[in-house]
């Protein structure tokens, strides 16, 4: 498809944001989203409003789009390539892959690749996610372009976390450059430029090393096998080709939904519950609502069409290949024989531990679980008197593996042990007190679980969101622990974030 046409000859600036049907019914939103935007743009330059869409948006949700944004353009990628596997990935092995995780990908190739070929009639274009809040900016973001002369302005550098991508990415960029006769750039991957903003020429993307630079990545393939992220991809592309005075940061204030972060004009980062303003801003308690809302309406995650035998360890993530020292039997065994209930087989004289009402990913347990099995029952099947607990009660749940042993864990030094300081760290991030923390050590490699009680599903899924983006990896975790009061902890594994539903869980049981 041609680019698209502005609005009118003076019109040289466009905003834009990508949304997805699958997430979007939803638009409380984007209304905030669109409400903060305008009003740190009102009485700069011109601009249009472009929303890029997946090809399955509804009649009766774009025409609420155009609604709440008149003049608008709503655009399907799939007219720009977009959102379709390259042919270039067409032997791509992606059959493990759910469909979130492959659009995932594709939206990482469109942000990486494509955008700026739908918008080559303008001069700049600005990014703002779908699920950002722009607060306040010091100056108007086109003016700052043009008078400065950048080619790009970020809110926020932050750190590459996606340890695929920082241990696949160096090496091959590294070999594009020395056979391009660039200098090398692999050891930049771990810093990034925070893309769910940013402002760019339009024009810098589209000069032909630029262009043949991300054709190479494209034909590599590795935005789908290794899930290369948009952020990182641009990132070094703008370090390879634009001069350092052409990038700057743009002093920023904004809030970013899906990692529950308020980014500063300063160039920091911190939790966003920990600014009571934030926390209660409107597109937050938005965006709790429609977490709140695709819990009770999505697909189940355990769905006994799409995983008709699953092992436990991929629900509870406690399996031999990410725990090494732990035995591969301790998992246990699920399969389901219909929609009415799940049947459990337990392989090993193992209980079932973990939660009674098992892993929330969808529906409300009530519907989803009528016949949920106790989590200590030995012979567990088609249990119709199984306790749930509360109805009232969620769980997010944090496990993961520590040097030292139990002792180093539960003995009190100075007269707090380990275990409670641990505690005190979680409640402290959660905004919830001690009391609602629970924290369990088991075996010699020290196995951490802690359980965060909190009074909705919403604030649950919030705080695993948040939780999950900071301790993404072992070094993350063990500065999250360090940063907050507990010393002398080192996390050995990434821990694994869940929201569960129901009684709080037994002690994880130790290897056998």
């Amino acid at each position: 498809a041609p680019p698209l046409t502005p609005s009118s000859r003076e019109v040289r600036n466009v905003v834009f944001t990508l949304v997805r049907a699958e997430k979007n019914g939803d638009l409380g939103v984007y209304q905030e989203r669109v409400r903060c935007m305008r009003r740190v743009l009102a009485g700069g330059p011109l601009y249009d409003e472009v929303v890029f869409h997946d090809g399955n948006i509804s009649d009766e949700l774009r025409s609420r789009i155009s609604t709440m944004s008149p003049g608008l353009q709503l655009v399907d990628v799939r007219q720009y390539g977009g959102f379709q596997m390259p042919l270039s990935s067409s032997a791509i092995e992606v059959d493990q892959l759910t469909d979130s995780q492959i659009g995932y990908r594709h939206m990482c190739r469109f942000m990486s690749m494509l955008w700026f070929e739908a918008l080559a009639n303008y001069d700049f274009a600005m990014r703002v996610d779908e699920d950002v809040c722009l607060q306040k900016l010091d100056t108007n973001p086109f003016e700052a372009m043009q008078n400065q002369g950048l080619v790009y302005a970020y809110g926020l550098e932050t750190e590459e976390l996606h340890m695929e991508t920082l241990a696949t990415l160096p090496g091959w960029l590294d070999s594009y450059a020395a056979r391009e006769g660039l200098p090398p750039a692999g050891s930049e991957v771990h810093r990034i430029y925070f893309t769910n903003f940013f402002v760019s020429s339009v024009s810098w993307w589209r000069q032909p090393a630029v262009g043949a630079f991300l054709h190479d990545v494209d034909a590599s393939g590795n935005i789908y096998r290794h899930r290369w992220g948009d952020a990182p991809l641009q990132s070094i592309a703008l370090r390879l080709f634009a001069p350092a005075s052409s990038v700057a940061r743009l002093p920023t204030d904004y809030l970013h939904l899906s990692t529950m972060d308020l980014v500063r004009a300063d160039g920091t980062q911190s939790p966003l519950w920990l600014d009571p303003v934030a926390a209660q801003h409107p597109i937050r308690r938005a965006y709790a609502r429609r977490l709140a809302a695709q819990q009770n309406t999505s697909t189940p995650f355990l769905s006994a069409s799409r995983l008709p035998q699953l092992n436990a360890s991929q629900v509870f993530h406690l399996n031999a290949s990410q725990y090494p020292q732990l035995n591969a039997s301790y998992s246990t065994h699920l399969s389901f024989s219909s929609s009415t209930g799940i049947d459990a087989d337990e392989h090993t004289n193992n209980s079932i531990h973990g939660r009674t009402g098992f892993h929330l990913g969808g529906a409300s347990p009530e519907v989803r679980f009528p016949s949920v099995m106790a989590g200590n029952a030995t012979n567990a099947t088609n249990s119709t008197n199984a306790t749930v607990g509360s109805l009232s009660d969620y769980f997010v749940t944090v496990r993961f593996l520590c040097a030292g042993s139990v002792d180093d864990f539960e003995n009190a030094v100075d007269g707090v042990s380990r275990q409670a300081q641990i505690g005190n760290a979680f409640a402290q991030a959660a905004e919830v007190p001690a009391s609602d923390v629970f924290v369990d050590v088991t075996a010699a490699s020290v196995l951490v679980q802690v359980s965060i009680l909190l009074p909705s599903l919403a604030e649950a899924d919030t705080v695993r969101a948040y939780l999950s983006q900071t301790l993404s990896n072992t070094s993350a975790s063990t500065s999250f622990l360090s940063s907050r009061g507990v010393d002398g902890v080192t996390v050995e594994t990434a821990p694994e974030v869940e929201v569960f539903y129901g009684q709080l869980p037994p002690p994880p049981p130790p290897p056998p």
